[in-house]
């Protein structure tokens, strides 16, 4: 009777250890397929250069050096400070910028092989030699895989 009892015991033991062993591995299981698709959600190429646009275009209209590069129209700085930014996101994209008057056609400077994205905005600014006239310009932005 004795032995019945201790067999009992030792088999009540090692059920519930397999029991919270089964929890715990259901637990990990399931954080870490959450996990991964928290971190893998993927983006189509559309909405990826839609962001990376957004990012340059607040990169540009929130720095005051890059506001005053449109205010010169000293493109090439403003093309190198946004080459060296985008970098940060994606060092496989070229990028473009160019700054013209609205009543303008603006001229591109973009490869005509390539899948290219664009974002364009306008930039206005009082002119102080003027009376103060306010002033206004388009920025167009392009980015393509290299």
């Amino acid at each position: 009777m004795n032995k019945t009892k201790i067999n009992k015991r030792g088999f009540l033991i090692v059920l519930e250890a397999t029991i919270a062993m089964l929890i715990l591995f259901g637990f990990l299981f399931v954080s870490l397929e959450k996990q991964n698709q928290i971190t893998t959600q993927s983006y189509s190429r559309e909405s990826q250069n839609a962001m990376l646009l957004q990012y340059l275009q607040d990169f540009i209209e929130k720095n005051e050096e890059n506001r005053g590069q449109i205010i010169d129209e000293n493109i090439q700085e403003l093309n190198n400070g946004a080459k060296n930014y985008l970098s940060e996101y994606n060092s496989g994209l070229e990028v473009s910028i160019t700054v013209c008057s609205i009543n303008d056609n603006c001229v591109l400077n973009i490869p005509a092989n390539k899948e290219v994205s664009t974002k364009d905005f306008l930039f206005a600014y009082a002119n102080n030699n003027v009376n103060n006239e306010l002033k206004i310009k388009q920025v167009i932005i392009a980015i393509w895989n290299k």
